[in-house]
């Protein structure tokens, strides 16, 4: 299912918080991917250190992105993330049931009007 990754740190957190052991090749396996750690240290710095990002969703997006390992797996996440219709779409426009479809191209649009600045402003910042 290409979500090894997930699996893993998952297990390392459960190993790590809990005590819980582990067969000794799942233990190897945290060892040959150096992201299980730097997804522990971000999530144990949310958790104990109280280091809630202020980007929220490009905070989230970044680490969703970096638990899949294949890059078909982000593509695939980013275009469902622009596909999936969400409440906030329905709040954006209110449209006749006759005229659903419309959310689908409405969807984009919103997400560039809500979305843009802040990243506008990190892609400006990473040039200086």
């Amino acid at each position: 299912m290409r979500i090894e990754r997930m699996v893993l740190l998952g297990l390392f957190l459960a190993r790590d918080l809990t005590g819980v052991e582990l067969p000794e090749r799942v233990i190897r396996k945290f060892e040959t991917d150096p992201k299980i750690t730097k997804f522990v240290s971000r999530i144990y710095g949310r958790i104990f250190q109280n280091t809630f990002p202020s980007d929220g969703f490009f905070e989230s997006l970044s680490f969703t992105l970096g638990l899949r390992e294949h890059w078909q797996d982000k593509v695939r996440y980013c275009i469902d993330l622009g596909l999936t219709l969400s409440v906030g779409d329905w709040q954006y426009v209110s449209l006749p049931d006759s005229l659903f479809p419309l959310y689908y191209l409405i969807r984009p649009f919103r997400l560039v009007m809500k979305y843009g600045p802040s990243l506008f402003k990190q892609i400006i910042k990473g040039n200086r």
